[in-house]
């Protein structure tokens, strides 16, 4: 019977301490800020931005200590609820190392999260039902041009933040 009792109290400690609320801000913008909030944040951080409507794409941000190549925030009804950010390599195995550092660091913040492997794709899902944190790492044929004139690439990061309620709003509106 204590061992019982013992087990109950570590699984629910253990899901006390896995079970974080998931961030709902980025750089301090939270879901739902308007764009012109968001603006005034990257301006503040002196990063390059154009506005291309129904979002914005910001040039070398640097989140989760890392330096990626782009970033998008993606606005409806003028809320943000979205951030993605990626990072293209020529290389797998720098591609893979950046990947497992932005694994390993959220499964410090929020608890080990098995990842889906399909196709090549290795995917990792986080979400509490009112925000999610999705991070991939893919290989295939990838070729955006960046600011450094290099556009080429066989594998790329993402890192994606998201409001679902916000989102379902979005898909409700297609």
């Amino acid at each position: 019977m204590r061992r019982l009792i013992l087990l109950i109290i570590i699984c629910m400690f253990t899901h006390i301490v896995y079970s974080q609320k998931i961030q709902n801000a980025i750089w301090g913008c939270k879901f739902g800020a308007s764009k012109k909030e968001v603006v005034s944040v990257i301006k503040k951080q002196e990063l390059k931005y154009i506005d291309e409507g129904l979002q914005l794409k910001i040039e070398s941000p640097k989140f989760g200590g890392v330096t990626f190549d782009y970033a998008y925030f993606h606005f409806y009804l003028d809320k943000m609820y979205e951030g993605f950010f990626c990072l293209y390599f020529n290389d797998e195995k720098s591609a893979f190392s950046i990947y497992s550092y932005l694994k390993d660091n959220l499964a410090k913040k929020y608890g080990y999260k098995k990842e889906t492997n399909k196709e090549g794709a290795k995917t990792i899902l986080y979400d509490n039902g009112v925000n999610g944190i999705m991070l991939s790492f893919s290989k295939g044929n990838f070729r955006p041009k960046l600011s450094s004139g290099i556009s080429d690439f066989s594998y790329h990061v993402d890192l994606t933040y998201v409001d679902w309620t916000i989102l379902k709003e979005v898909t409700d509106e297609i």
